[in-house]
C-alpha cells in the first residue's frame, strides 16, 4: 500500500481521502517552495492554482476523480491565502516543507529519531520556530488530542527531532474548503518532547 502497488478494482472510481490529502500536501509544498519573499500576494492565487495542476499531473490523478475536490478548490484557495497573508503581516515565513530529519538524543544512547515534518515556519522578529502538520480530518478530534498534551506524540516527536534550541511552537492546521484554516496548537511542545525522549529512554 505504501509503495502504491495495490491493484485498484476495475469499477472503483472514488478518490480515497488519503489520496486527496497527499495531493493537497504536495500542492502546498510546491506553492511555498516557489513563493517569493516580497510582494507575494499579487501572484499567490495563480501560483497556487498552477501548483494544484502540477501536483495532479505528478501524482497521475484522474481529473474526473479529483473533480469534486477541484470544484471546491477556489473556495479553499481564497480561505488559505487570506490566512497566509495575515501570517505574512505578523512576520511569519516559510522555511522548509517535507523536511526529512534525523537526530540522536544523548539520552537514547545510540537510538536514532527519524521523521519528516510537513512544514517548518519561523518568526522573523523573535526567532521562534513553528512546526505545522496539515490535517484534513476532524477539528474536534484534534482539539481533544492536544487537550492532554502528553497523549499527542506526533507533534512532540517532531519537536524532539528539532532539538531544544530557541523558542518552539507546534500546531496542527486543519484544512477544509468550507472554512478558513483552523490552528490547533500543542502548547509547551518542548516540554512534551522532553517527556517523550525521557519515556523512550526508560523503555529502551
Amino acid at each position: 500500500y505504501v509503495l502504491g502497488l495495490r491493484e485498484s478494482p476495475e469499477l472503483e472510481i472514488e478518490l480515497e481521502k488519503r489520496d486527496y490529502g497527499t495531493w493537497l500536501h504536495g500542492v502546498l509544498l510546491r506553492f511555498h517552495r516557489d513563493r517569493p519573499d516580497a510582494d507575494a500576494a499579487a501572484s499567490d492565487l495563480p501560483r497556487l492554482s498552477a501548483a494544484a495542476d502540477a501536483e495532479q499531473a505528478a501524482l497521475a490523478l484522474d481529473a474526473a476523480q479529483l473533480l469534486p475536490f477541484r470544484a471546491a478548490f477556489g473556495r479553499f484557495a481564497a480561505n488559505y491565502l487570506a490566512w497566509l497573508q495575515a501570517r505574512d503581516a505578523e512576520n511569519w515565513h516559510f522555511v522548509a516543507g517535507e523536511a526529512a530529519m534525523r537526530r540522536e538524543p544523548a539520552a537514547l544512547a545510540g537510538t536514532m529519531l527519524d521523521g519528516r515534518i510537513d512544514r517548518n515556519d519561523a518568526h522573523a522578529a523573535s526567532g521562534t520556530r513553528q512546526l505545522i502538520d496539515y490535517k484534513t480530518g476532524s477539528l474536534q478530534a484534534l482539539k481533544s488530542k492536544v487537550a492532554q498534551a502528553l497523549e499527542d506524540t506526533q507533534l512532540a516527536f517532531y519537536a524532539a527531532l528539532l532539538g531544544g534550541e530557541g523558542p518552539l511552537q507546534a500546531m496542527y492546521l486543519v484544512l477544509d474548503d468550507r472554512q478558513p484554516p483552523q490552528a490547533v496548537e500543542h502548547t509547551d511542545v518542548a516540554a512534551s518532547a522532553a517527556a517523550l525522549v525521557d519515556g523512550l529512554a526508560q523503555d529502551l
